[in-house]
């Protein structure tokens, strides 16, 4: 019992994840906040969980803060391409739920709800990837996207559990519960994410440092 509440065991090290997933949580709130910002600051929250959080090395903001300084302009045009197709999908859709019309009209309806999940399970993989990949945006998607077409049930789950997290907390949970779970479900996603960036990071050679050492 004493080794399990010790300073270096497990009690007080799960205190301590959960307290860095907390304070991360915070911070990505706030730099979402201007909304063209909101692309970096995923980025930033993926790759300090994963960096600090998962692998014990740094400071989980100041690792925040590298990354979102990294992927700010990038980060941004994702952002703003997002905005753009959740505004022309939203109108869209519901256009075509109000208005009467026979077997195209039902076709129209059902692709652009397909084309909607194909792009939301896009960006499970395009932030994550964002915050460690430096290279051209164009390389990038097609990355991505061979990603989310390849692990088609981690992608369902990476997509869909936020959805009913977000319902869940605007619903039934307390407001406190919004500090903590962006953070614990970044922390859980990595273990889906991270087999499939690991296909595209070369196994380091002749004592490089892996990614994380950095």
């Amino acid at each position: 019992m004493e080794r399990f509440f010790g300073a270096d065991g497990p009690f007080v090290s799960f205190l301590t994840k959960f307290g860095q997933l907390v304070l991360l949580t915070v911070v990505w709130m706030i730099c979402s906040i201007p909304v063209l910002t909101a692309g970096a600051a995923m980025s930033a929250l993926y790759y300090a969980v994963m960096k600090s959080v998962r692998r014990d090395v740094g400071y989980p903001v100041r690792e925040f803060f590298r990354s979102f300084k990294r992927t700010l302009k990038d980060g941004a045009l994702f952002t703003i391409f997002y905005l753009l197709w959740a505004l022309l999908m939203y109108v869209n859709i519901q256009y075509l739920a109000n208005v009467s019309g026979g077997a195209d009209h039902l076709f129209m309806l059902i692709a652009y709800i397909v084309m909607t999940a194909f792009v939301l399970g896009l960006a499970c993989y395009l932030f994550p990837a964002l915050s460690r990949f430096d290279i051209k945006k164009s390389r990038l998607l097609k990355m991505c996207i061979y990603m989310e077409l390849s692990r088609l049930p981690q992608t369902v789950v990476l997509a869909a559990v936020p959805i009913g997290l977000i319902l869940l907390c605007f619903y039934y949970l307390p407001v406190a519960c919004v500090l903590f779970v962006p953070g614990v479900w970044c922390y859980i996603s990595t273990f889906l994410v991270e087999p499939a960036l690991k296909k595209f990071i070369p196994e380091p050679e002749n004592g490089e440092k892996e990614w994380y050492d950095e």
